[in-house]
Formats: C-alpha cells, sequence, structure tokens
C-alpha cells in the first residue's frame, strides 16, 4: 500500500516526537534514580546509618545476617544485593526479583 508523500512526513513526524518523548522520560528517570541514589548514600555517611527504603524488612535481613552463622561469601552478596535493593523502585519486577534473590540466600540451609 502507497503511502502519499504529505501523510509520510506526518507520520514520520510522529513517529519522531514519540521516539523522543520515550528517550526523554528514560533519560530523566535514570538521572532523577542516580540522584537519588547519591543523596541516599551521603545521607548514609552523614547519619551513619544505611539508606532509606523499607527499613523494617532491610534491618531484619541485616540483623539475620549478623546473627546467624552465614559463610562470608553468602554475607558479600547479600549485602551487594541490599544496596543494589534500597536502590530500585518498589513497584519494579527487578525490585520483586531482587528482593527474592535475598530471600533465598538467607533461607539457605
Amino acid at each position: 500500500m502507497l503511502i502519499t508523500l504529505p501523510d509520510r512526513k506526518q507520520l514520520d513526524k510522529k513517529i519522531e516526537e514519540e521516539t523522543r518523548n520515550h528517550i526523554k522520560n528514560h533519560q530523566d528517570e535514570y538521572y532523577l534514580r542516580e540522584k537519588l541514589r547519591v543523596i541516599k548514600k551521603k545521607l548514609g555517611e552523614l547519619g551513619g546509618k544505611k539508606g532509606t527504603g523499607d527499613n523494617s524488612e532491610i534491618q531484619d535481613y541485616l540483623e539475620k545476617l549478623e546473627k546467624e552463622p552465614y559463610p562470608e561469601y553468602v554475607k558479600k552478596v547479600v549485602k551487594e544485593e541490599i544496596r543494589r535493593y534500597e536502590t530500585m523502585p518498589t513497584y519494579s519486577s527487578e525490585s520483586n526479583i531482587t528482593k527474592q534473590y535475598i530471600d533465598c540466600l538467607m533461607n539457605l540451609p
């Protein structure tokens, strides 16, 4: 099916505009997440506590990690994953996967 030249230009313009908006939204989100990560890091340094997030759940993980005799490599991985988990939006699927991974690590025999 042939598209007339004015229709094609209009279609190209619409596609380009949507693409730019999509990229801009992702860039804005990335910038704000990085800014939030830096702020949380600074708060942790200044306040002497870990980043904000779901503190009760994270605190439970950290307390259990210290009380139980986990191998050092498990402690290291769990702490890294907790840091990642704290920076993720709670509604993201990656956040759920990371939390499940932490739960699995914490429930190893």
